[in-house]
């Protein structure tokens, strides 16, 4: 009786799909989450294209997802993803900057943000707290949001941006020109020109290359 009772409590591994265009990143996870008992790896993703179709067919218990994918700008991105695999769970794991991406994608639905150079263990606990339905982000952003809903002065270095300036320096980081820009975003050119430039007046900067440069940066 005591043996039934036992196999009864347990649980089979969680569902996790990957989607990340590095195949180490997706090798990395599925061996990492291979040595536990609770989360496994049951597909990866190099590109959005072929997210929809898994996470249609795998309906995972939780998408861990980049923020880079080739064709897409990172907020896009994550509003793809999130509706793709609601209403379960995404969490983000990205070399994009948490403090100018976080609580965008937070509020676009995703559950928790993990930055790439953190320790893998990280990632498990990520995972564990998203899927037991707690949101998992940094201690810096935590104050972060908390500083932004009692309205005190932003934190140090680059200001708050939009979503829409935020996918705007995400792909001028690419070295796209204003056209192939406005084509990802499927805005105007003249949408574009006046991002850049609100951006460029916001931070101070004078040339195209300062813009260069902060994007590559911070993005």
């Amino acid at each position: 009786m005591r043996r039934r009772g036992m196999q009864q409590d347990e649980r089979p591994p969680r569902r996790v799909v990957v989607v990340d265009d590095h195949d180490i990143v997706c090798y990395g996870v599925e061996t990492l989450m291979a040595g536990t008992p609770d989360l496994r790896v049951v597909g990866a993703a190099r590109s959005l294209q072929q997210a929809a179709p898994l996470i249609a067919h795998a309906r995972p218990d939780l998408v861990v997802a980049d923020l880079s994918l080739p064709g897409s700008a990172a907020i896009a991105t994550a509003r793809t993803v999130v509706r793709l695999q609601a209403p379960r769970p995404v969490l983000v794991l990205s070399m994009h900057e948490e403090m100018l991406y976080g609580r965008h994608v937070l509020a676009l639905g995703a559950r928790g943000y993990v930055h790439k150079s953190q320790a893998p263990q990280s990632l498990l606990l990520a995972c564990r707290e998203v899927l037991d339905g707690l949101i998992h982000v940094s201690p810096a952003l935590v104050q972060r949001l908390l500083r932004d809903a009692s309205r005190e002065a932003p934190l140090e270095g680059l200001p708050s941006m939009s979503l829409r300036e935020l996918e705007v320096l995400g792909v001028l980081r690419q070295g796209k020109t204003t056209k192939e820009i406005a084509h990802v975003l499927c805005i105007s050119v003249r949408a574009v020109d006046q991002h850049r430039t609100r951006i460029k007046e916001r931070l101070g900067l004078k040339t195209k290359r300062d813009l260069l440069d902060v994007a590559l940066a911070h993005t």
